[in-house]
């Protein structure tokens, strides 16, 4: 049971990333877009009244810090830990499962070296590592190493944190947090059920059909210093689906450490 659920609950967690990055795009099409250029915005001011699109594009902006467009000449460094926990109810089963990894990126102009290391629980562990022109990648024990190609690009892409325009957010604030900043953001539950369940039936065909789903509102919780970099960001989603007349209710929290971001990221790369 643990490896299929796990397996479904990847997946699924994957599309909502998709999610995001769609909805951002819808965003950049907009009549009225939110801008993700830090010149086109004046920093906001720390106050728990800010209006909710200045909290929003202050979350863009660092978000943006995170972002791998593959243009030329980008230059996005970060090293971040992560630490993703499921709790999955089938069947009258109950099931607990974390996810624990590491994902360093480095691209300066001359480089582009990353990393991702996952320990998956019962799925056992992966590593990936990239030089730009070459993947390494390790399943429990498989190893293979392939031309990069935009493998890497896109494997990169989803490790963007979401954006989503502004209706699919339902409130966003900024608060003082001690020395530092709070956004507090959350996602409508609607607006990704629509977009997951296309997705899934796109990928499953009829098998989709049969499936009955709900996702509720994300939570999304970012802290930041007062310059707008990133320390941590948790993000709670619970979900419930059916597949085949098997329900399953999932609760997930996924907990981002940004060790290093801008700069100072060096990726290890001697198993190339």
């Amino acid at each position: 049971m643990k490896k299929r659920l796990l397996s479904l609950a990847l997946v699924t967690l994957l599309l909502i990333g998709a999610a995001g990055c769609r909805t951002a795009g819808k965003t950049q099409e907009s009549a009225a877009p939110v801008s993700n250029s830090p010149q086109d915005i004046a920093p906001p001011p720390v106050d728990a009244g800010v209006e909710e699109t200045t909290a929003l594009a202050a979350y863009t902006r660092v978000a943006d810090k995170l972002t791998i467009s593959g243009e030329a000449g980008e230059d996005v460094q970060f090293d971040m830990d992560m630490i993703m926990k499921i709790n999955i109810e089938s069947d009258g089963e109950s099931e607990s499962l974390e996810v624990n990894g590491n994902i360093k990126v480095k691209i300066d102009g001359e480089e582009t070296h990353s990393s991702i290391v996952m320990d998956m629980g019962v799925m056992g562990r992966m590593e990936m590592y990239s030089d730009g022109e070459r993947v390494y990648c390790s399943m429990n024990g498989q190893e293979m190493e392939i031309e990069t190609g935009n493998v890497m690009e896109q494997i990169q892409g989803s490790l963007n944190l979401p954006q989503f325009e502004e209706d699919a957010i339902k409130s966003c604030e900024i608060t003082e947090d001690g020395e530092n900043t709070k956004m507090l953001i959350v996602i409508d539950g609607e607006t990704l059920t629509s977009f997951v369940a296309e997705s899934m039936s796109a990928m499953l065909g009829e098998v989709a059909d049969s499936q009955g789903m709900e996702i509720y509102d994300i939570e999304i919780t970012l802290v930041t210093t007062k310059d707008e970099i990133p320390l941590s960001m948790e993000m709670k989603m619970e979900m419930d689906m059916t597949v085949m007349e098997n329900t399953m209710k999932m609760v997930t929290e996924i907990t981002y450490i940004f060790n290093k971001v801008g700069s100072g990221v060096e990726v290890d790369l001697s198993k190339l």
